[in-house]
């Protein structure tokens, strides 16, 4: 009984670890402050994660939604969204940054699929975009009621994915929560938090 019962308690910790939001980046830079949540996989490829831009002078809040990507993007790709109650949700890329990042790939010998000889590794390239969607108060407030379908295209192409049950929605309204909770409290009152 105990071993089913510690099974049980790991399992609902895992889950929540797997499904846990955070804010990945709080930064002060001229007069804006930019917050990112965790990310998600979006398509398989295709990572997403929601940023907020506030303008400490003015005190207003531009939301984006970031897609990140090893695959090809270009400024005004289209990200649609079909949101539970039927009704579709076009954004268009304002901007894609790109950057490159190396890593290092062991490409041990095999034979027969069995590892032999000594370890030979290589350095590899990879070139990482972010393509940045705005979201307005009234889309972002659509997007959190639940999204069914999601679809990037780029050139004539598309990538889609379906869900049963809504994940995304559920997503970024954790972290739109995320966002307004940590834009409620000064820039550096949080350094400490978590540790």
């Amino acid at each position: 009984m105990k071993k089913v019962s510690f099974l049980l308690v790991c399992f609902l910790y895992s889950i929540c670890i797997v499904n846990a939001q955070w804010i990945q980046k709080d930064v002060l830079h001229d007069n804006y402050r930019e917050i990112h949540t965790s990310d998600i996989t979006l398509i398989p490829g295709y990572d997403m994660y929601l940023t907020a831009v506030q303008n400490i002078e003015s005190d207003n809040v531009d939301y984006f939604v970031n897609i990140v990507t090893d695959n090809h993007l270009s400024k005004n790709d289209i990200l649609l969204f079909k949101l539970t109650n039927g009704e579709i949700l076009k954004l268009t890329a304002n901007s894609v940054s790109c950057t490159d990042t190396e890593y290092i790939k062991n490409i041990r010998p095999t034979l027969n699929n069995i590892l032999w000889g000594i370890d030979e590794y290589q350095v590899s390239t990879i070139y990482i975009q972010t393509a940045i969607f705005r979201l307005s108060k009234s889309e972002l407030k659509k997007l959190e009621l639940g999204i069914t379908v999601a679809r990037i295209s780029y050139n004539d192409t598309y990538e889609e994915r379906c869900w049963r049950k809504d994940k995304i929605g559920k997503f970024i309204k954790q972290a739109h929560q995320l966002i307004e909770e940590r834009l409620s409290t000064p820039f550096g009152e949080n350094l400490y938090e978590g540790l």
